[in-house]
């Protein structure tokens, strides 16, 4: 099944109604799994100049643990090129194309190819 315009708007609809992040996680892994999109991360960083402006935070769902635990403990989101495109995107994406949609730097083609390597 397609993702389509009125099924995004629905799901968006719910969305401005959550109050909680965990609220939030559960909404969209429910909404995309219907579609068989079986690997879902979400990540909130504070904004600059907030205490916890460093703390990022991670739901993860259909990744194996220990590349959750590698992502967190060695920093990869700071060579993970999906979150910072997908913060000017408005529209789901594939991952895997996104060095089609942007300019990739070579740390996050390294990044990139380590996903392959590790099968996801």
């Amino acid at each position: 099944m397609d993702i389509d315009d009125d099924s995004i708007q629905a799901f968006m609809q719910r969305v401005h109604a959550v109050v909680s992040m965990r609220e939030l996680w559960r909404l969209s892994r429910d909404f995309f799994a219907q579609f068989g999109i079986a690997r879902l991360s979400y990540h909130h960083e504070a904004p600059a100049g907030a205490p916890d402006y460093r703390d990022v935070r991670i739901m993860a769902e259909g990744f194996p643990d220990e590349w959750v635990r590698h992502y967190i403990r060695d920093h990869l989101i700071d060579f993970d090129p999906i979150p910072n495109f997908a913060r000017t995107q408005s529209m789901p994406f594939r991952w895997s194309e996104i060095a089609d949609l942007t300019k990739l730097t070579p740390q996050q083609e390294e990044y990139l190819s380590d996903m392959v390597s590790a099968n996801l």
